[in-house]
């Protein structure tokens, strides 16, 4: 579209054969899963102005699997169908900038053994101000992650924990880097 600016598509189809595999009822780990994914993503990439640049990302998967001592095909489960990713900077000219990132995870079904609902799609929002300092040679970078604190979970097995792993909610990350 113009120059610093790309737009890039990508489709895919993958085959995984003999894919390392576990389950509650069968712990160890063994080569007996097949799984097929297919599907497209989208990435858009521009700078809107010499001290703004926007990043724009969205992806889609869907496939099927099957232990290798059945031939039954499964629908994908445990995987988020959709993913759309969008981030945005701002570069002020004393070598500060702030950036913004957006993220949309779809909702995941379960497996067909699990009773339990569905996990929830979610969008989380991170923010990020940075300094570079070239006169003294540091940075420092001060960030909010989940800042609207959002509930992101990432699904466990059947029949092992209930609540899923729950991931940390909002938190801060603070980083001084000096090199020497």
């Amino acid at each position: 579209f113009a120059t610093g600016s790309y737009l890039q598509t990508n489709l895919f189809y993958l085959l995984n054969k003999d894919q390392i595999n576990n389950s509650a009822a069968d712990p160890l780990y063994r080569n007996s899963m097949d799984t097929n994914l297919y599907g497209f993503e989208f990435e858009y990439k521009t700078f809107l102005s010499p001290s703004d640049k926007l990043y724009m990302n969205y992806s889609y998967v869907n496939g099927s699997s099957h232990l290798n001592s059945t031939n039954e095909k499964t629908s994908l489960t445990n995987v988020a169908h959709h993913l759309a990713k969008a981030y945005y900077t701002h570069s002020f000219e004393n070598g500060i900038s702030l950036s913004g990132i957006t993220k949309y995870v779809g909702a995941k079904e379960r497996v067909s053994q699990d009773n339990r609902a569905k996990v929830n799609d979610y969008v989380t929002l991170d923010t990020t101000l940075y300094y570079k300092n070239l006169k003294y040679g540091y940075t420092l970078t001060g960030s909010i992650k989940n800042i609207f604190d959002e509930k992101v979970v990432y699904p466990s097995p059947a029949h092992t924990y209930v609540d899923d792993y729950v991931q940390e909610g909002r938190n801060f990350v603070l980083t001084l880097t000096k090199k020497f």
